[in-house]
């Protein structure tokens, strides 16, 4: 008889107001995500970053966004489940998708939890709890 668990990598995402449709919709996809969107959530539709960030962080979740306000100034690192930025170079909705979908494939996507992490074209830079920041190619 086994006592282990299996390892759960999932990452648990609050896609941020600015996620547009058609992104949310692939991120929702990817399996190795379990998403809410805000959008879908009236008693956070159309509120602040901050009541946002509340709401992640009582459902432990991680925020994912395109908002530049999501900042470690404003969010310091381990206080709250994480932070993923993407890229507002980043405009066209394929090129987002394929970002995030390279991210989750990536084997760095669990180094998200209670870190920001700033998603490019190319890489992810994720700074963690260490303060310590990985670049990493996705």
């Amino acid at each position: 008889m086994s006592w282990s668990r299996p390892l759960n990598t999932n990452l648990r995402l609050l896609l941020d107001e600015d996620v547009q449709d058609p992104i949310a919709d692939e991120i929702c996809n990817i399996s190795a995500f379990n998403v809410e969107c805000v959008r879908d959530l009236p008693a956070i539709q159309g509120k602040s970053d901050r009541e946002v960030m509340a709401y992640a962080n009582s459902k432990n979740r991680i925020v994912l966004t395109i908002d530049g306000g999501y900042t470690k100034a404003r969010y310091p690192i381990c206080t709250h489940p994480g932070i993923i930025r993407i890229d507002s170079k980043c405009k066209h909705s394929a090129v987002v998708c394929d970002v995030i979908r390279r991210f989750s494939l990536s084997g760095y996507r669990i180094k998200a939890q209670h870190a920001i992490t700033h998603l490019t074209r190319d890489e992810a830079l994720i700074e963690g709890p260490d303060c310590r920041v990985l670049k990493c190619s996705i």
